[in-house]
Order: structure tokens, then C-alpha cells, then sequence
């Protein structure tokens, strides 16, 4: 499931809850900077998931 992107908006607004302010082109050149890190972690994201065979049965005690 890939991380939804904010937009220049959303960093704006989440700037000013954090009592930051931040220009449009501020907000916008940011939000570039952030997609190395979001399709990083889509990468990660599309691998399969491993989970070793049980070798030994499993009771709840």
C-alpha cells in the first residue's frame, strides 16, 4: 500500500499547525524533496513478505 503524497497545501498547513510559516515555493520545493523518501519506501513496500515455514508445531501451552 503506497504512502499517499501530500500537497504543497498539506506541508503548508501541517508547517503552520507547528507554528512555521512556509511559502508556496517553500511548500512545493519541500514536497519534491519528500519523494525520494516516499518511493524509497514504495520500493520496500512492494517486496514480498517473509515468513519462514514452522518447523515444529505450535500449542498454546
Amino acid at each position: 500500500m503506497a504512502i499517499t503524497r501530500p500537497s504543497a497545501a498539506q506541508v503548508r498547513d501541517l508547517a503552520a499547525s507547528l507554528f512555521m510559516t512556509m511559502s508556496p515555493e517553500e511548500a512545493a520545493a519541500y514536497r519534491a524533496l519528500m519523494d525520494a523518501s516516499f518511493d524509497a519506501y514504495d520500493v520496500i513496500d512492494a517486496l514480498p513478505d517473509y515468513i519462514p515455514a514452522v518447523r515444529y508445531p505450535r500449542t498454546s501451552g
